[in-house]
């Protein structure tokens, strides 16, 4: 409880105390600097507005005095006489027992700690104080619901006082059990609300979403989907054609062309057929995974890859391009990242997509991007690959979900190889638990490497209308003429109307 909550519970007006929290004003001081205009507005009631206006101009929340102060002293006076405190019924000289604050557990049937408890757990003092201090209803029988929380994330509730539990709890009118920290480590932390129904599902609501509970349900929601988006997608539209027979002959049923334009904005597409493995990179650096890698490129007949590592490594490895080439067996890798125009992004696509011929007619293609690509690629055609590296650690399973599935595609096999290092391996487990990820061995590898297929130039596995498209170029210097034109305009009109305005 801070300055201005025990204040405004000592004059008896707590009730207008959430304005001045919500507006985080939780000193007096603050309390001094607001204009009456300000405080009118914060405490409509012109009675409670004149209370805390006394006892500001005071200086003190405590009653006035019934009688006048006494005089000032000085040094040229004789000393103050000393006064002792004396307590109601009690001896000159004994200190006033400090009133104890009410349990926090007093709406359990037992607190635990019984009769040793410091806190008290008298129902009238509970009646007098605790109404005062919370907008939680004053009986024992209440709505109780548990609610689990990250231990990682129980600081964040309490931190500052546990200010943030206590504007949740004054908000939705609830209660919460003591939380203390647990013998041993434990993964999550349950604790209980107290209230009314409907503030508990208010208070659990925001308490879930303040510690991130929320964002990683919709994260794991989206991997879901991600990972079975055909399964997704069809059982989505057999429950609208269900739903459109129900309401046939009624207002609510669809025409064949409108339930035909809404599946169309559905990706119906085969999952892509992808064998998973992870490796351990034991310093994270990029020679450590080239050199992993040069035992693996020597038993393909070509390298038709997608490297995927975070935006600032794509420009480090294109300074070292020569690095990548030798690595990996090929003449010329390209590189996309966010820094490039768009028309050096295009031709970097096209140089892939082209692919250069080895020996054994394989058209070798490598493309060095970040993860904007992956998400690029979920839209538009691209060229074949049957390898995808990932030298970065994605930040969620959805993100390597989405980059693992720009190979085996189209009815074809591919393999996808995820970089990891000794801080990676808690995330790794838990991946490998909801996906078909794989320790990389040698064996494993060449048994996945038998059913991969080569882009050559008798056999192309890559189709003409992959992306970029062949006219790519003047679709490009239109849109730029169109871009020049209006920026032209625009300039025209600009010093036309300072013409005009000059003349005026």
């Amino acid at each position: 409880m801070n300055a201005v909550e025990s204040l405004f519970v000592r004059l008896g007006i707590s009730a207008h105390y959430a304005a001045f929290a919500d507006n985080n004003i939780d000193k007096i001081v603050h309390l001094r600097n607001l204009t009456e205009e300000e405080l009118r507005t914060y405490i409509p009631d012109p009675q409670a507005r004149s209370v805390l206006m006394t006892a500001l101009e005071r200086g003190s929340g405590a009653p006035a005095p019934a009688t006048a102060a006494p005089p000032r002293y000085n040094d040229d006076n004789e000393p103050r006489p000393r006064q002792a405190r004396r307590p109601e019924g009690g001896a000159a000289g004994e200190r006033r027992p400090r009133p104890k604050r009410v349990c926090r557990d007093f709406f359990d049937q037992g607190c635990g700690y019984g009769a040793e408890c410091r806190f008290s757990h008298d129902v009238d003092q509970h009646s007098a104080e605790g109404a005062n201090q919370s907008n939680a209803p004053l009986n024992r029988e209440t709505y109780k619901e548990e609610i689990s929380v990250p231990w990682d994330s129980v600081k964040l509730l309490l931190g500052n006082k546990a200010e943030k539990l206590n504007r949740i709890n004054y908000r939705c009118g609830t209660t919460n059990s003591r939380i203390e920290k647990p013998e041993a480590f434990h993964q999550t932390y349950s604790f209980e609300l107290r209230g009314t129904p409907e503030g508990v599902k208010k208070a659990k609501i925001e308490i879930e979403q303040f510690v991130g509970i929320t964002s990683a349900k919709q994260r794991e929601a989206r991997f879901q989907y991600a990972n079975h988006e055909l399964e997704r997608n069809c059982l989505s539209v057999e429950y609208l054609c269900a739903a459109n027979v129900k309401n046939q002959g009624g207002p609510f049923e669809l025409s064949t062309s409108v339930l035909q334009r809404v599946a169309r904005t559905f990706r119906f597409q085969h999952e892509p057929k992808v064998t998973q493995f992870w490796t351990l990179s034991s310093n994270g650096t990029d020679k450590d995974k080239f050199e992993s890698l040069v035992p693996l490129v020597k038993q393909m007949k070509g390298v038709q890859a997608i490297i995927f590592a975070e935006p600032n490594r794509v420009e480090e490895m294109q300074k070292r391009s020569k690095q990548t080439a030798e690595a990996l067996g090929v003449k010329n890798p390209q590189f996309v990242h966010r820094k490039m125009t768009k028309e050096e992004r295009m031709a970097a696509l096209e140089a892939f997509k082209k692919g250069e011929a080895n020996e054994q007619g394989v058209l070798q293609r490598v493309l060095v991007t970040n993860n904007d690509y992956a998400k690029y690629a979920r839209k538009v055609l691209i060229p074949y690959v049957q390898l995808v590296l990932h030298f970065s650690m994605p930040k969620t399973k959805e993100l390597y979900l989405h980059q693992t599935n720009c190979t085996g595609r189209g009815n074809h096999e591919g393999i996808s190889i995820l970089f990891i290092t000794h801080h990676d391996a808690t995330t790794q487990k838990e991946w490998s638990s909801a996906l078909d990820l794989k320790e990389l061995t040698g064996r494993g590898f060449e048994e996945a490497l038998r059913k991969v297929e080569y882009d050559t130039k008798e056999n192309p596995l890559t189709s003409e209308k992959a992306d970029p498209e062949p006219n790519w170029r003047e679709a490009w210097e239109k849109e730029k003429v169109e871009k020049e034109k209006a920026k032209a305009a625009f300039k025209a009109e600009k010093a036309a109307a300072a013409a005009a305005a000059k003349q005026s």
